[in-house]
């Protein structure tokens, strides 16, 4: 009996130092996890040059969900003030969720944009990640929103889609102006009616979940390629 009493006191000293420890480590990295799922200090500062602190903004009313939803919002200050917005996105891809941030300027600019998370297609979905398409979208106009376009962008508030990644491309572009929809109405109180035909008309590029189930790998490239699901304007 005083065996099994003793294996059992055992017993109950490990687990009682596992917790504790757990509770421990849990108590050391909760306020970094937190951050992680919010944003950095460095990426802050790389979307909204200037900034110091930042102030999370109430997203309670956001259906998350839709196909693209703004997760959280922070009004970020600087050392003068107001520098801009930074709202986490998460957009459905090609193959599943994308997460990114879009920042926005106090002088209502597009001030830039970062995947964070993805799981598209290497070689081009996947491109979404590339520094030269995220830079794209940086100081674009955003009273109409964001358009992407397959040919050379030539207004101030397009950005060249990625060759054949058009679904990738378009969801980034979705969630963009799903920021600033936000932005707008949220945060400006004004009303803001997106083009939707502007945004998304045109020819496509990817091929359609239908055409990778039955063989085809990935997202494809050329101009018989066309899809339901997402499309540029030319």
């Amino acid at each position: 009996m005083k065996q099994y009493f003793k294996l059992g006191m055992i017993l109950f000293v490990i687990c009682a130092i596992a917790a504790l420890s757990l509770g421990f480590v849990n108590g050391l990295t909760k306020d970094i996890i937190a951050e992680n799922r919010d944003i950095s200090s460095s990426d802050l500062v790389e979307l909204l040059p200037g900034a110091v602190d930042k102030k999370e903004v109430n997203t309670s009313n956001v259906d998350k969900e839709a196909k693209a939803y703004v997760d959280k919002a922070f009004e970020v200050s600087g050392n003068d003030g107001l520098v801009g917005y930074v709202f986490k996105v998460v957009t459905g891809g090609f193959h599943g969720d994308i997460e990114m941030f879009v920042a926005i300027s106090k002088e209502d600019k597009l001030s830039g944009i970062k995947i964070t998370s993805q799981s598209e297609t290497a070689g081009l979905g996947a491109r979404i990640s590339e520094e030269k398409f995220m830079a794209g979208f940086k100081n674009k106009n955003i009273e109409k929103g964001i358009s992407m376009t397959k040919t050379a962008a030539s207004k101030d508030n397009e950005v060249d889609a990625i060759t054949g990644a058009t679904v990738s491309s378009t969801a980034v572009g979705k969630g963009v102006n799903t920021a600033i929809a936000f932005y707008m109405e949220t945060i400006k109180g004004v009303e803001f009616n997106l083009d939707e035909q502007d945004s998304t008309s045109g020819a496509t590029g990817e091929a359609s979940e239908e055409d990778t189930s039955s063989g085809a790998t990935g997202e494809a490239e050329g101009e018989n390629d066309t899809t339901s699901e997402a499309s540029v304007s030319e």
